[in-house]
């Protein structure tokens, strides 16, 4: 086991050094609202209700989380590694967005990402191995949902969004290591 260090994760380094030695793309297949797109070798398909992740990573400049109700799924394909590793570091200043040839946001209110092959993801820094496909909801799905059923919605909730489910690989639905993980994106009551 690993000690515990004071210095701050370089997300940066470890997306580099995966992207150079460990990281192979996966093809991916994205719904949409019911649309469905397809793309290959993909390098990162975030799905977020924000701009930033990993330690500043403006994947998806655009999204604005105050004003806006929808997911954006932040798609970046198509590309070899070299070009990928030319285009990475303009991601933390979300100038990648004008490589229209390798990155696609898409918006919407119900996102599912499959994946060909089994591959690593993080959610809220913590990462789950093994998975081939995941799903989310937006605020205005759940809230939705919330006021059909009328059981413990709280508009003032900070919770913009629900993951559905993730599949791993020989599972079919979230497993309890899973569900423990989100278990605090479920509360909805104070």
């Amino acid at each position: 086991m690993r000690e515990k260090s004071d210095k701050p994760v370089n997300y940066a380094g470890i997306a580099i050094k995966g992207l150079l030695f460990h990281f192979k793309p996966r093809n991916a297949e994205i719904e949409v609202d019911g649309k469905k797109y397809t793309f290959k070798k993909v390098w990162l398909a975030p799905t977020m209700h924000g701009r930033f992740y990993g330690g500043g990573m403006n994947i998806t400049p655009a999204q604005d989380r105050l004003k806006c109700e929808t997911e954006t799924c932040g798609v970046l394909h198509g590309s070899g590694k070299l070009k990928t590793l030319m285009v990475f570091p303009s991601i933390f200043k979300g100038k990648h967005v004008k490589h229209t040839e390798m990155f696609t946001p898409l918006c919407g209110n119900r996102i599912t990402v499959k994946f060909d092959k089994p591959t690593a993801v993080q959610i809220d820094g913590e990462t789950i191995l093994g998975v081939t496909e995941y799903s989310i909801a937006s605020r205005a799905v759940v809230k939705a949902a919330k006021a059909e059923s009328d059981v413990g919605w709280h508009p003032e909730n900070p919770i913009r969004t629900l993951f559905i489910g993730i599949k791993r690989r020989n599972e079919t639905d979230c497993n309890a290591e899973i569900r423990r993980k989100l278990r605090f994106l479920l509360n909805f009551s104070k």
